[in-house]
């Protein structure tokens, strides 16, 4: 009996060689979360993030796909997350600490930042603002998205 529930637990949840949880959870809007011991954010704070920009754009599409993975492992050019748009998929970064001039260690607030920027990208993208998306030019990234926020000291 306990190889039958031990069975249809991997059926059900399948498994990761590295442990990882290999789920997805959607929530409001279509937004769908690739669940990830790597989060320093919860499933709801995403969420709730995402209602939060879409409301100060004043814009509802459904919600892209998050996913978080390292990417130093993957050969992922190094920012702290890329917004795809073909596969409506943001991709944030897991790596502890984001190579760059002065960037602070990844944390909650950084991911959080960096989720809303790429959220801001998403909208834009899907009220066909693709230009102003990628060079950053809407001001709808000054007022609903900055990104990570550099303090220097």
């Amino acid at each position: 009996m306990n190889k039958l529930v031990i069975l249809l637990t991997l059926m059900l949840f399948g498994c990761s060689d590295n442990n990882e949880p290999i789920y997805d959870k959607t929530g409001n809007y279509g937004i769908t979360v690739e669940m990830s011991d790597k989060m320093f954010v919860t499933f709801d704070e995403i969420v709730l993030i995402y209602e939060d920009t879409i409301s100060c754009m004043g814009m509802t599409p459904n919600g892209p796909r998050v996913k978080f993975t390292s990417y130093s492992e993957n050969n992922i050019p190094n920012s702290w997350a890329r917004y795809y748009a073909k596969d409506k998929l943001v991709l944030v970064n897991t790596d502890e600490q984001v190579q760059g001039v002065q960037f602070p260690p990844r944390s909650k607030e950084t991911d959080m930042q960096t989720i809303q920027h790429e959220f801001v990208h998403h909208i834009l993208h899907q009220y066909g603002f693709e230009k102003s998306s990628v060079d950053h030019t809407n001001e709808m990234f000054k007022l609903c998205g900055f990104g990570v926020k550099l303090y220097y000291y």
